[in-house]
């Protein structure tokens, strides 16, 4: 879990665990088997914080434009991890959902939905989409549709009256600036800020939408996200009238409103699609999970919404970026947290012409010239990373995958997998779905400190190092013994390339032991090894 999240109404910081370090996990290894044994969690966990958060659209003073976030028990929030790691265990996703699911990501979603229209594009043929939108999805789910739909999944009783007890008697208050609610019960859907609710939320469009996935092959989800695509208004139409029936039956609402559709490639009098009678809104452009998809297949309205994203990240914090008293390595840090991001979400899904690449450069220049950073102390400056990120992207596109014999190499020795680089890939998306990516990086990055030669790059980095992985504010701190922190804290006095020597060695062991084996005989591994055994023989 990461650190620097808001508290629940106990007060009590995931930071606490993690400074008390194996005690905590003693502790907490402890009460989670009495929770588990006896189906009942402390009354305290019971008890929750909602607080509104605008959407930024839509009337500010109209509540279906604010989304409730509910701050609960960090301790409960690691018990609900121990449940969703069981849970994941025995219940499978269909591959439409793409919410919440390991090795995928909104990135991924957009990437499927970008190909498919400009392979119609190109084909000259006409692809129906609607983008079909849930009201308050989280909050109508009913609880007696969750545990029937947790049981259809295979999912032991055992563990559906733990979860269930999770939601029993649960009380809340709403804050907000002027003060705080009395507080309330809750009796109808799931936590938002819960650590389990997405997944819980995943089983349920899962199994609610199990039978119309069938006739809609053609569908892609995104927790609840959802769209229908189709080379026929008319199906379209159809499908989404299965959608509608199959999901309102069970509770859930779909917003007349909100939900919207394109057609890709229109021809003269492709007409409309209709919802129960009623004329669903005709769209040029949507945006889809934060990126703006075009009815032509073009991507130059996404590039301008980046450029304007960025500028209005940097002058959120222009205070700090173009103030000569801070340091260059705080603006790159802040630079490389609240600006990049927005800029380049979702750009590695479009195909940037040279214009928009150099619209992008020109940007970047401009905000590190203001700044007044050199470009090396911002942390990789955003032309330098826009440049390497489309050579990246690029050399993905252009790199064959890793051959039979090199794969069945990895099981040789751990020595052999992380050589590899196809195989530190794939051992990486896999350390990923077990939220423990940070040991990988955290040993790639010191093999990267010991090649540096410039003692001020190498300060800076070390520093920056501790920062990311060592410190217990972080939100990707590795696991180290007391002695490996101390040996640490001592070099840190004069930082060098071997600072992190002894750090390394440990997380090293830690993966080679814990992480390797478990790679080893995933079905991963397996599924990899599989389908190269198939192309080989084809």
């Amino acid at each position: 879990m990461k650190s620097g999240k808001a508290v629940g109404p106990d007060d009590i910081p995931v930071e606490v665990w993690k400074c008390l370090g194996e005690a905590a996990v003693e502790f907490l290894a402890s009460l989670f088997n009495r929770v588990l044994e006896s189906e009942r969690m402390p009354e305290e966990w019971r008890r929750s914080v909602l607080v509104p958060i605008f959407k930024n659209k839509g009337d500010v003073q109209s509540c279906s434009n604010y989304r409730g976030i509910k701050l609960m028990s960090h301790t409960m929030k690691l018990w609900e991890r121990v449940v969703e790691a069981r849970l994941r265990k025995v219940v499978e996703i269909c591959e439409q959902q793409y919410g919440f699911m390991p090795r995928k990501s909104t990135t991924d979603a957009i990437f499927a939905l970008r190909i498919l229209m400009e392979k119609y594009r190109d084909g000259q043929r006409e692809l129906h989409c609607v983008f079909v939108d849930l009201e308050k999805a989280y909050d109508r789910v009913p609880r007696e549709e969750l545990w029937y739909c947790m049981r259809k999944s295979g999912v032991a009783e055992k563990y559906v009256r733990v979860v269930q007890d999770m939601y029993e008697r649960s009380r809340t208050v709403v804050r907000c600036a002027v003060g705080q609610t009395e507080e309330f019960k809750v009796e109808v859907g799931l936590h938002q800020g819960s650590a389990l609710s997405p997944f819980l939320f995943a089983i349920v469009m899962d199994q609610l939408s199990e039978e119309v996935r069938q006739e809609s092959p053609w569908t892609m989800m995104f927790a609840d996200d959802i769209v229908i695509c189709s080379e026929s208004r008319e199906q379209v139409e159809e499908n989404l009238e299965r959608w509608r029936f199959a999901l309102e039956r069970r509770g859930m609402k779909v917003s007349r409103s909100k939900t919207e559709y394109m057609c890709v490639n229109e021809r003269e009098g492709s007409g409309t699609v209709r919802l129960q009678g009623e004329e669903v809104k005709k769209v040029q452009e949507f945006k889809y999970l934060g990126s703006t998809v075009q009815s032509n297949g073009e991507c130059g309205k996404e590039v301008k919404k980046r450029v304007q994203a960025g500028w209005n990240g940097w002058r959120k914090v222009s205070g700090v970026l173009c103030d000569r008293k801070i340091s260059a390595r705080i603006k790159g840090k802040v630079y490389r947290t609240v600006v990049r991001p927005a800029m380049l979400y979702g750009l590695e899904t479009v195909s940037l012409r040279k214009r928009q690449e150099a619209e992008l450069e020109l940007m970047g220049s401009e905000q590190v010239d203001m700044g007044k950073c050199p470009e090396q102390d911002t942390g990789n400056a955003v032309q330098t990373h826009i440049a390497s990120s489309n050579k990246d992207m690029q050399d993905n596109v252009n790199r064959a995958g890793p051959t039979l014999e090199e794969v069945q190499s990895w099981a040789k020795s751990f020595e052999h997998l992380i050589k590899s680089p196809s195989g530190r890939n794939n051992f990486r998306q896999f350390l990923k779905s077990e939220f423990s990516e940070e040991n990988l990086l955290f040993w790639l990055a010191c093999e990267e400190l010991k090649k540096e030669t410039n003692r001020t790059v190498v300060e800076q980095t070390v520093k920056q190092m501790y920062e990311d992985y060592v410190s217990v504010l972080s939100p990707r701190e590795v696991s180290l013994d007391s002695r490996a922190r101390e040996v640490i804290s001592k070099n840190m006095l004069n930082p060098s390339s071997q600072t992190f020597d002894e750090a390394q060695q440990q997380i090293y062991t830690l993966m080679q032991r814990d992480s390797y084996p478990r790679y080893m005989n995933s079905n991963v591994y397996a599924d990899l090894i599989a389908s190269l055994e198939t192309e080989e023989k084809s």
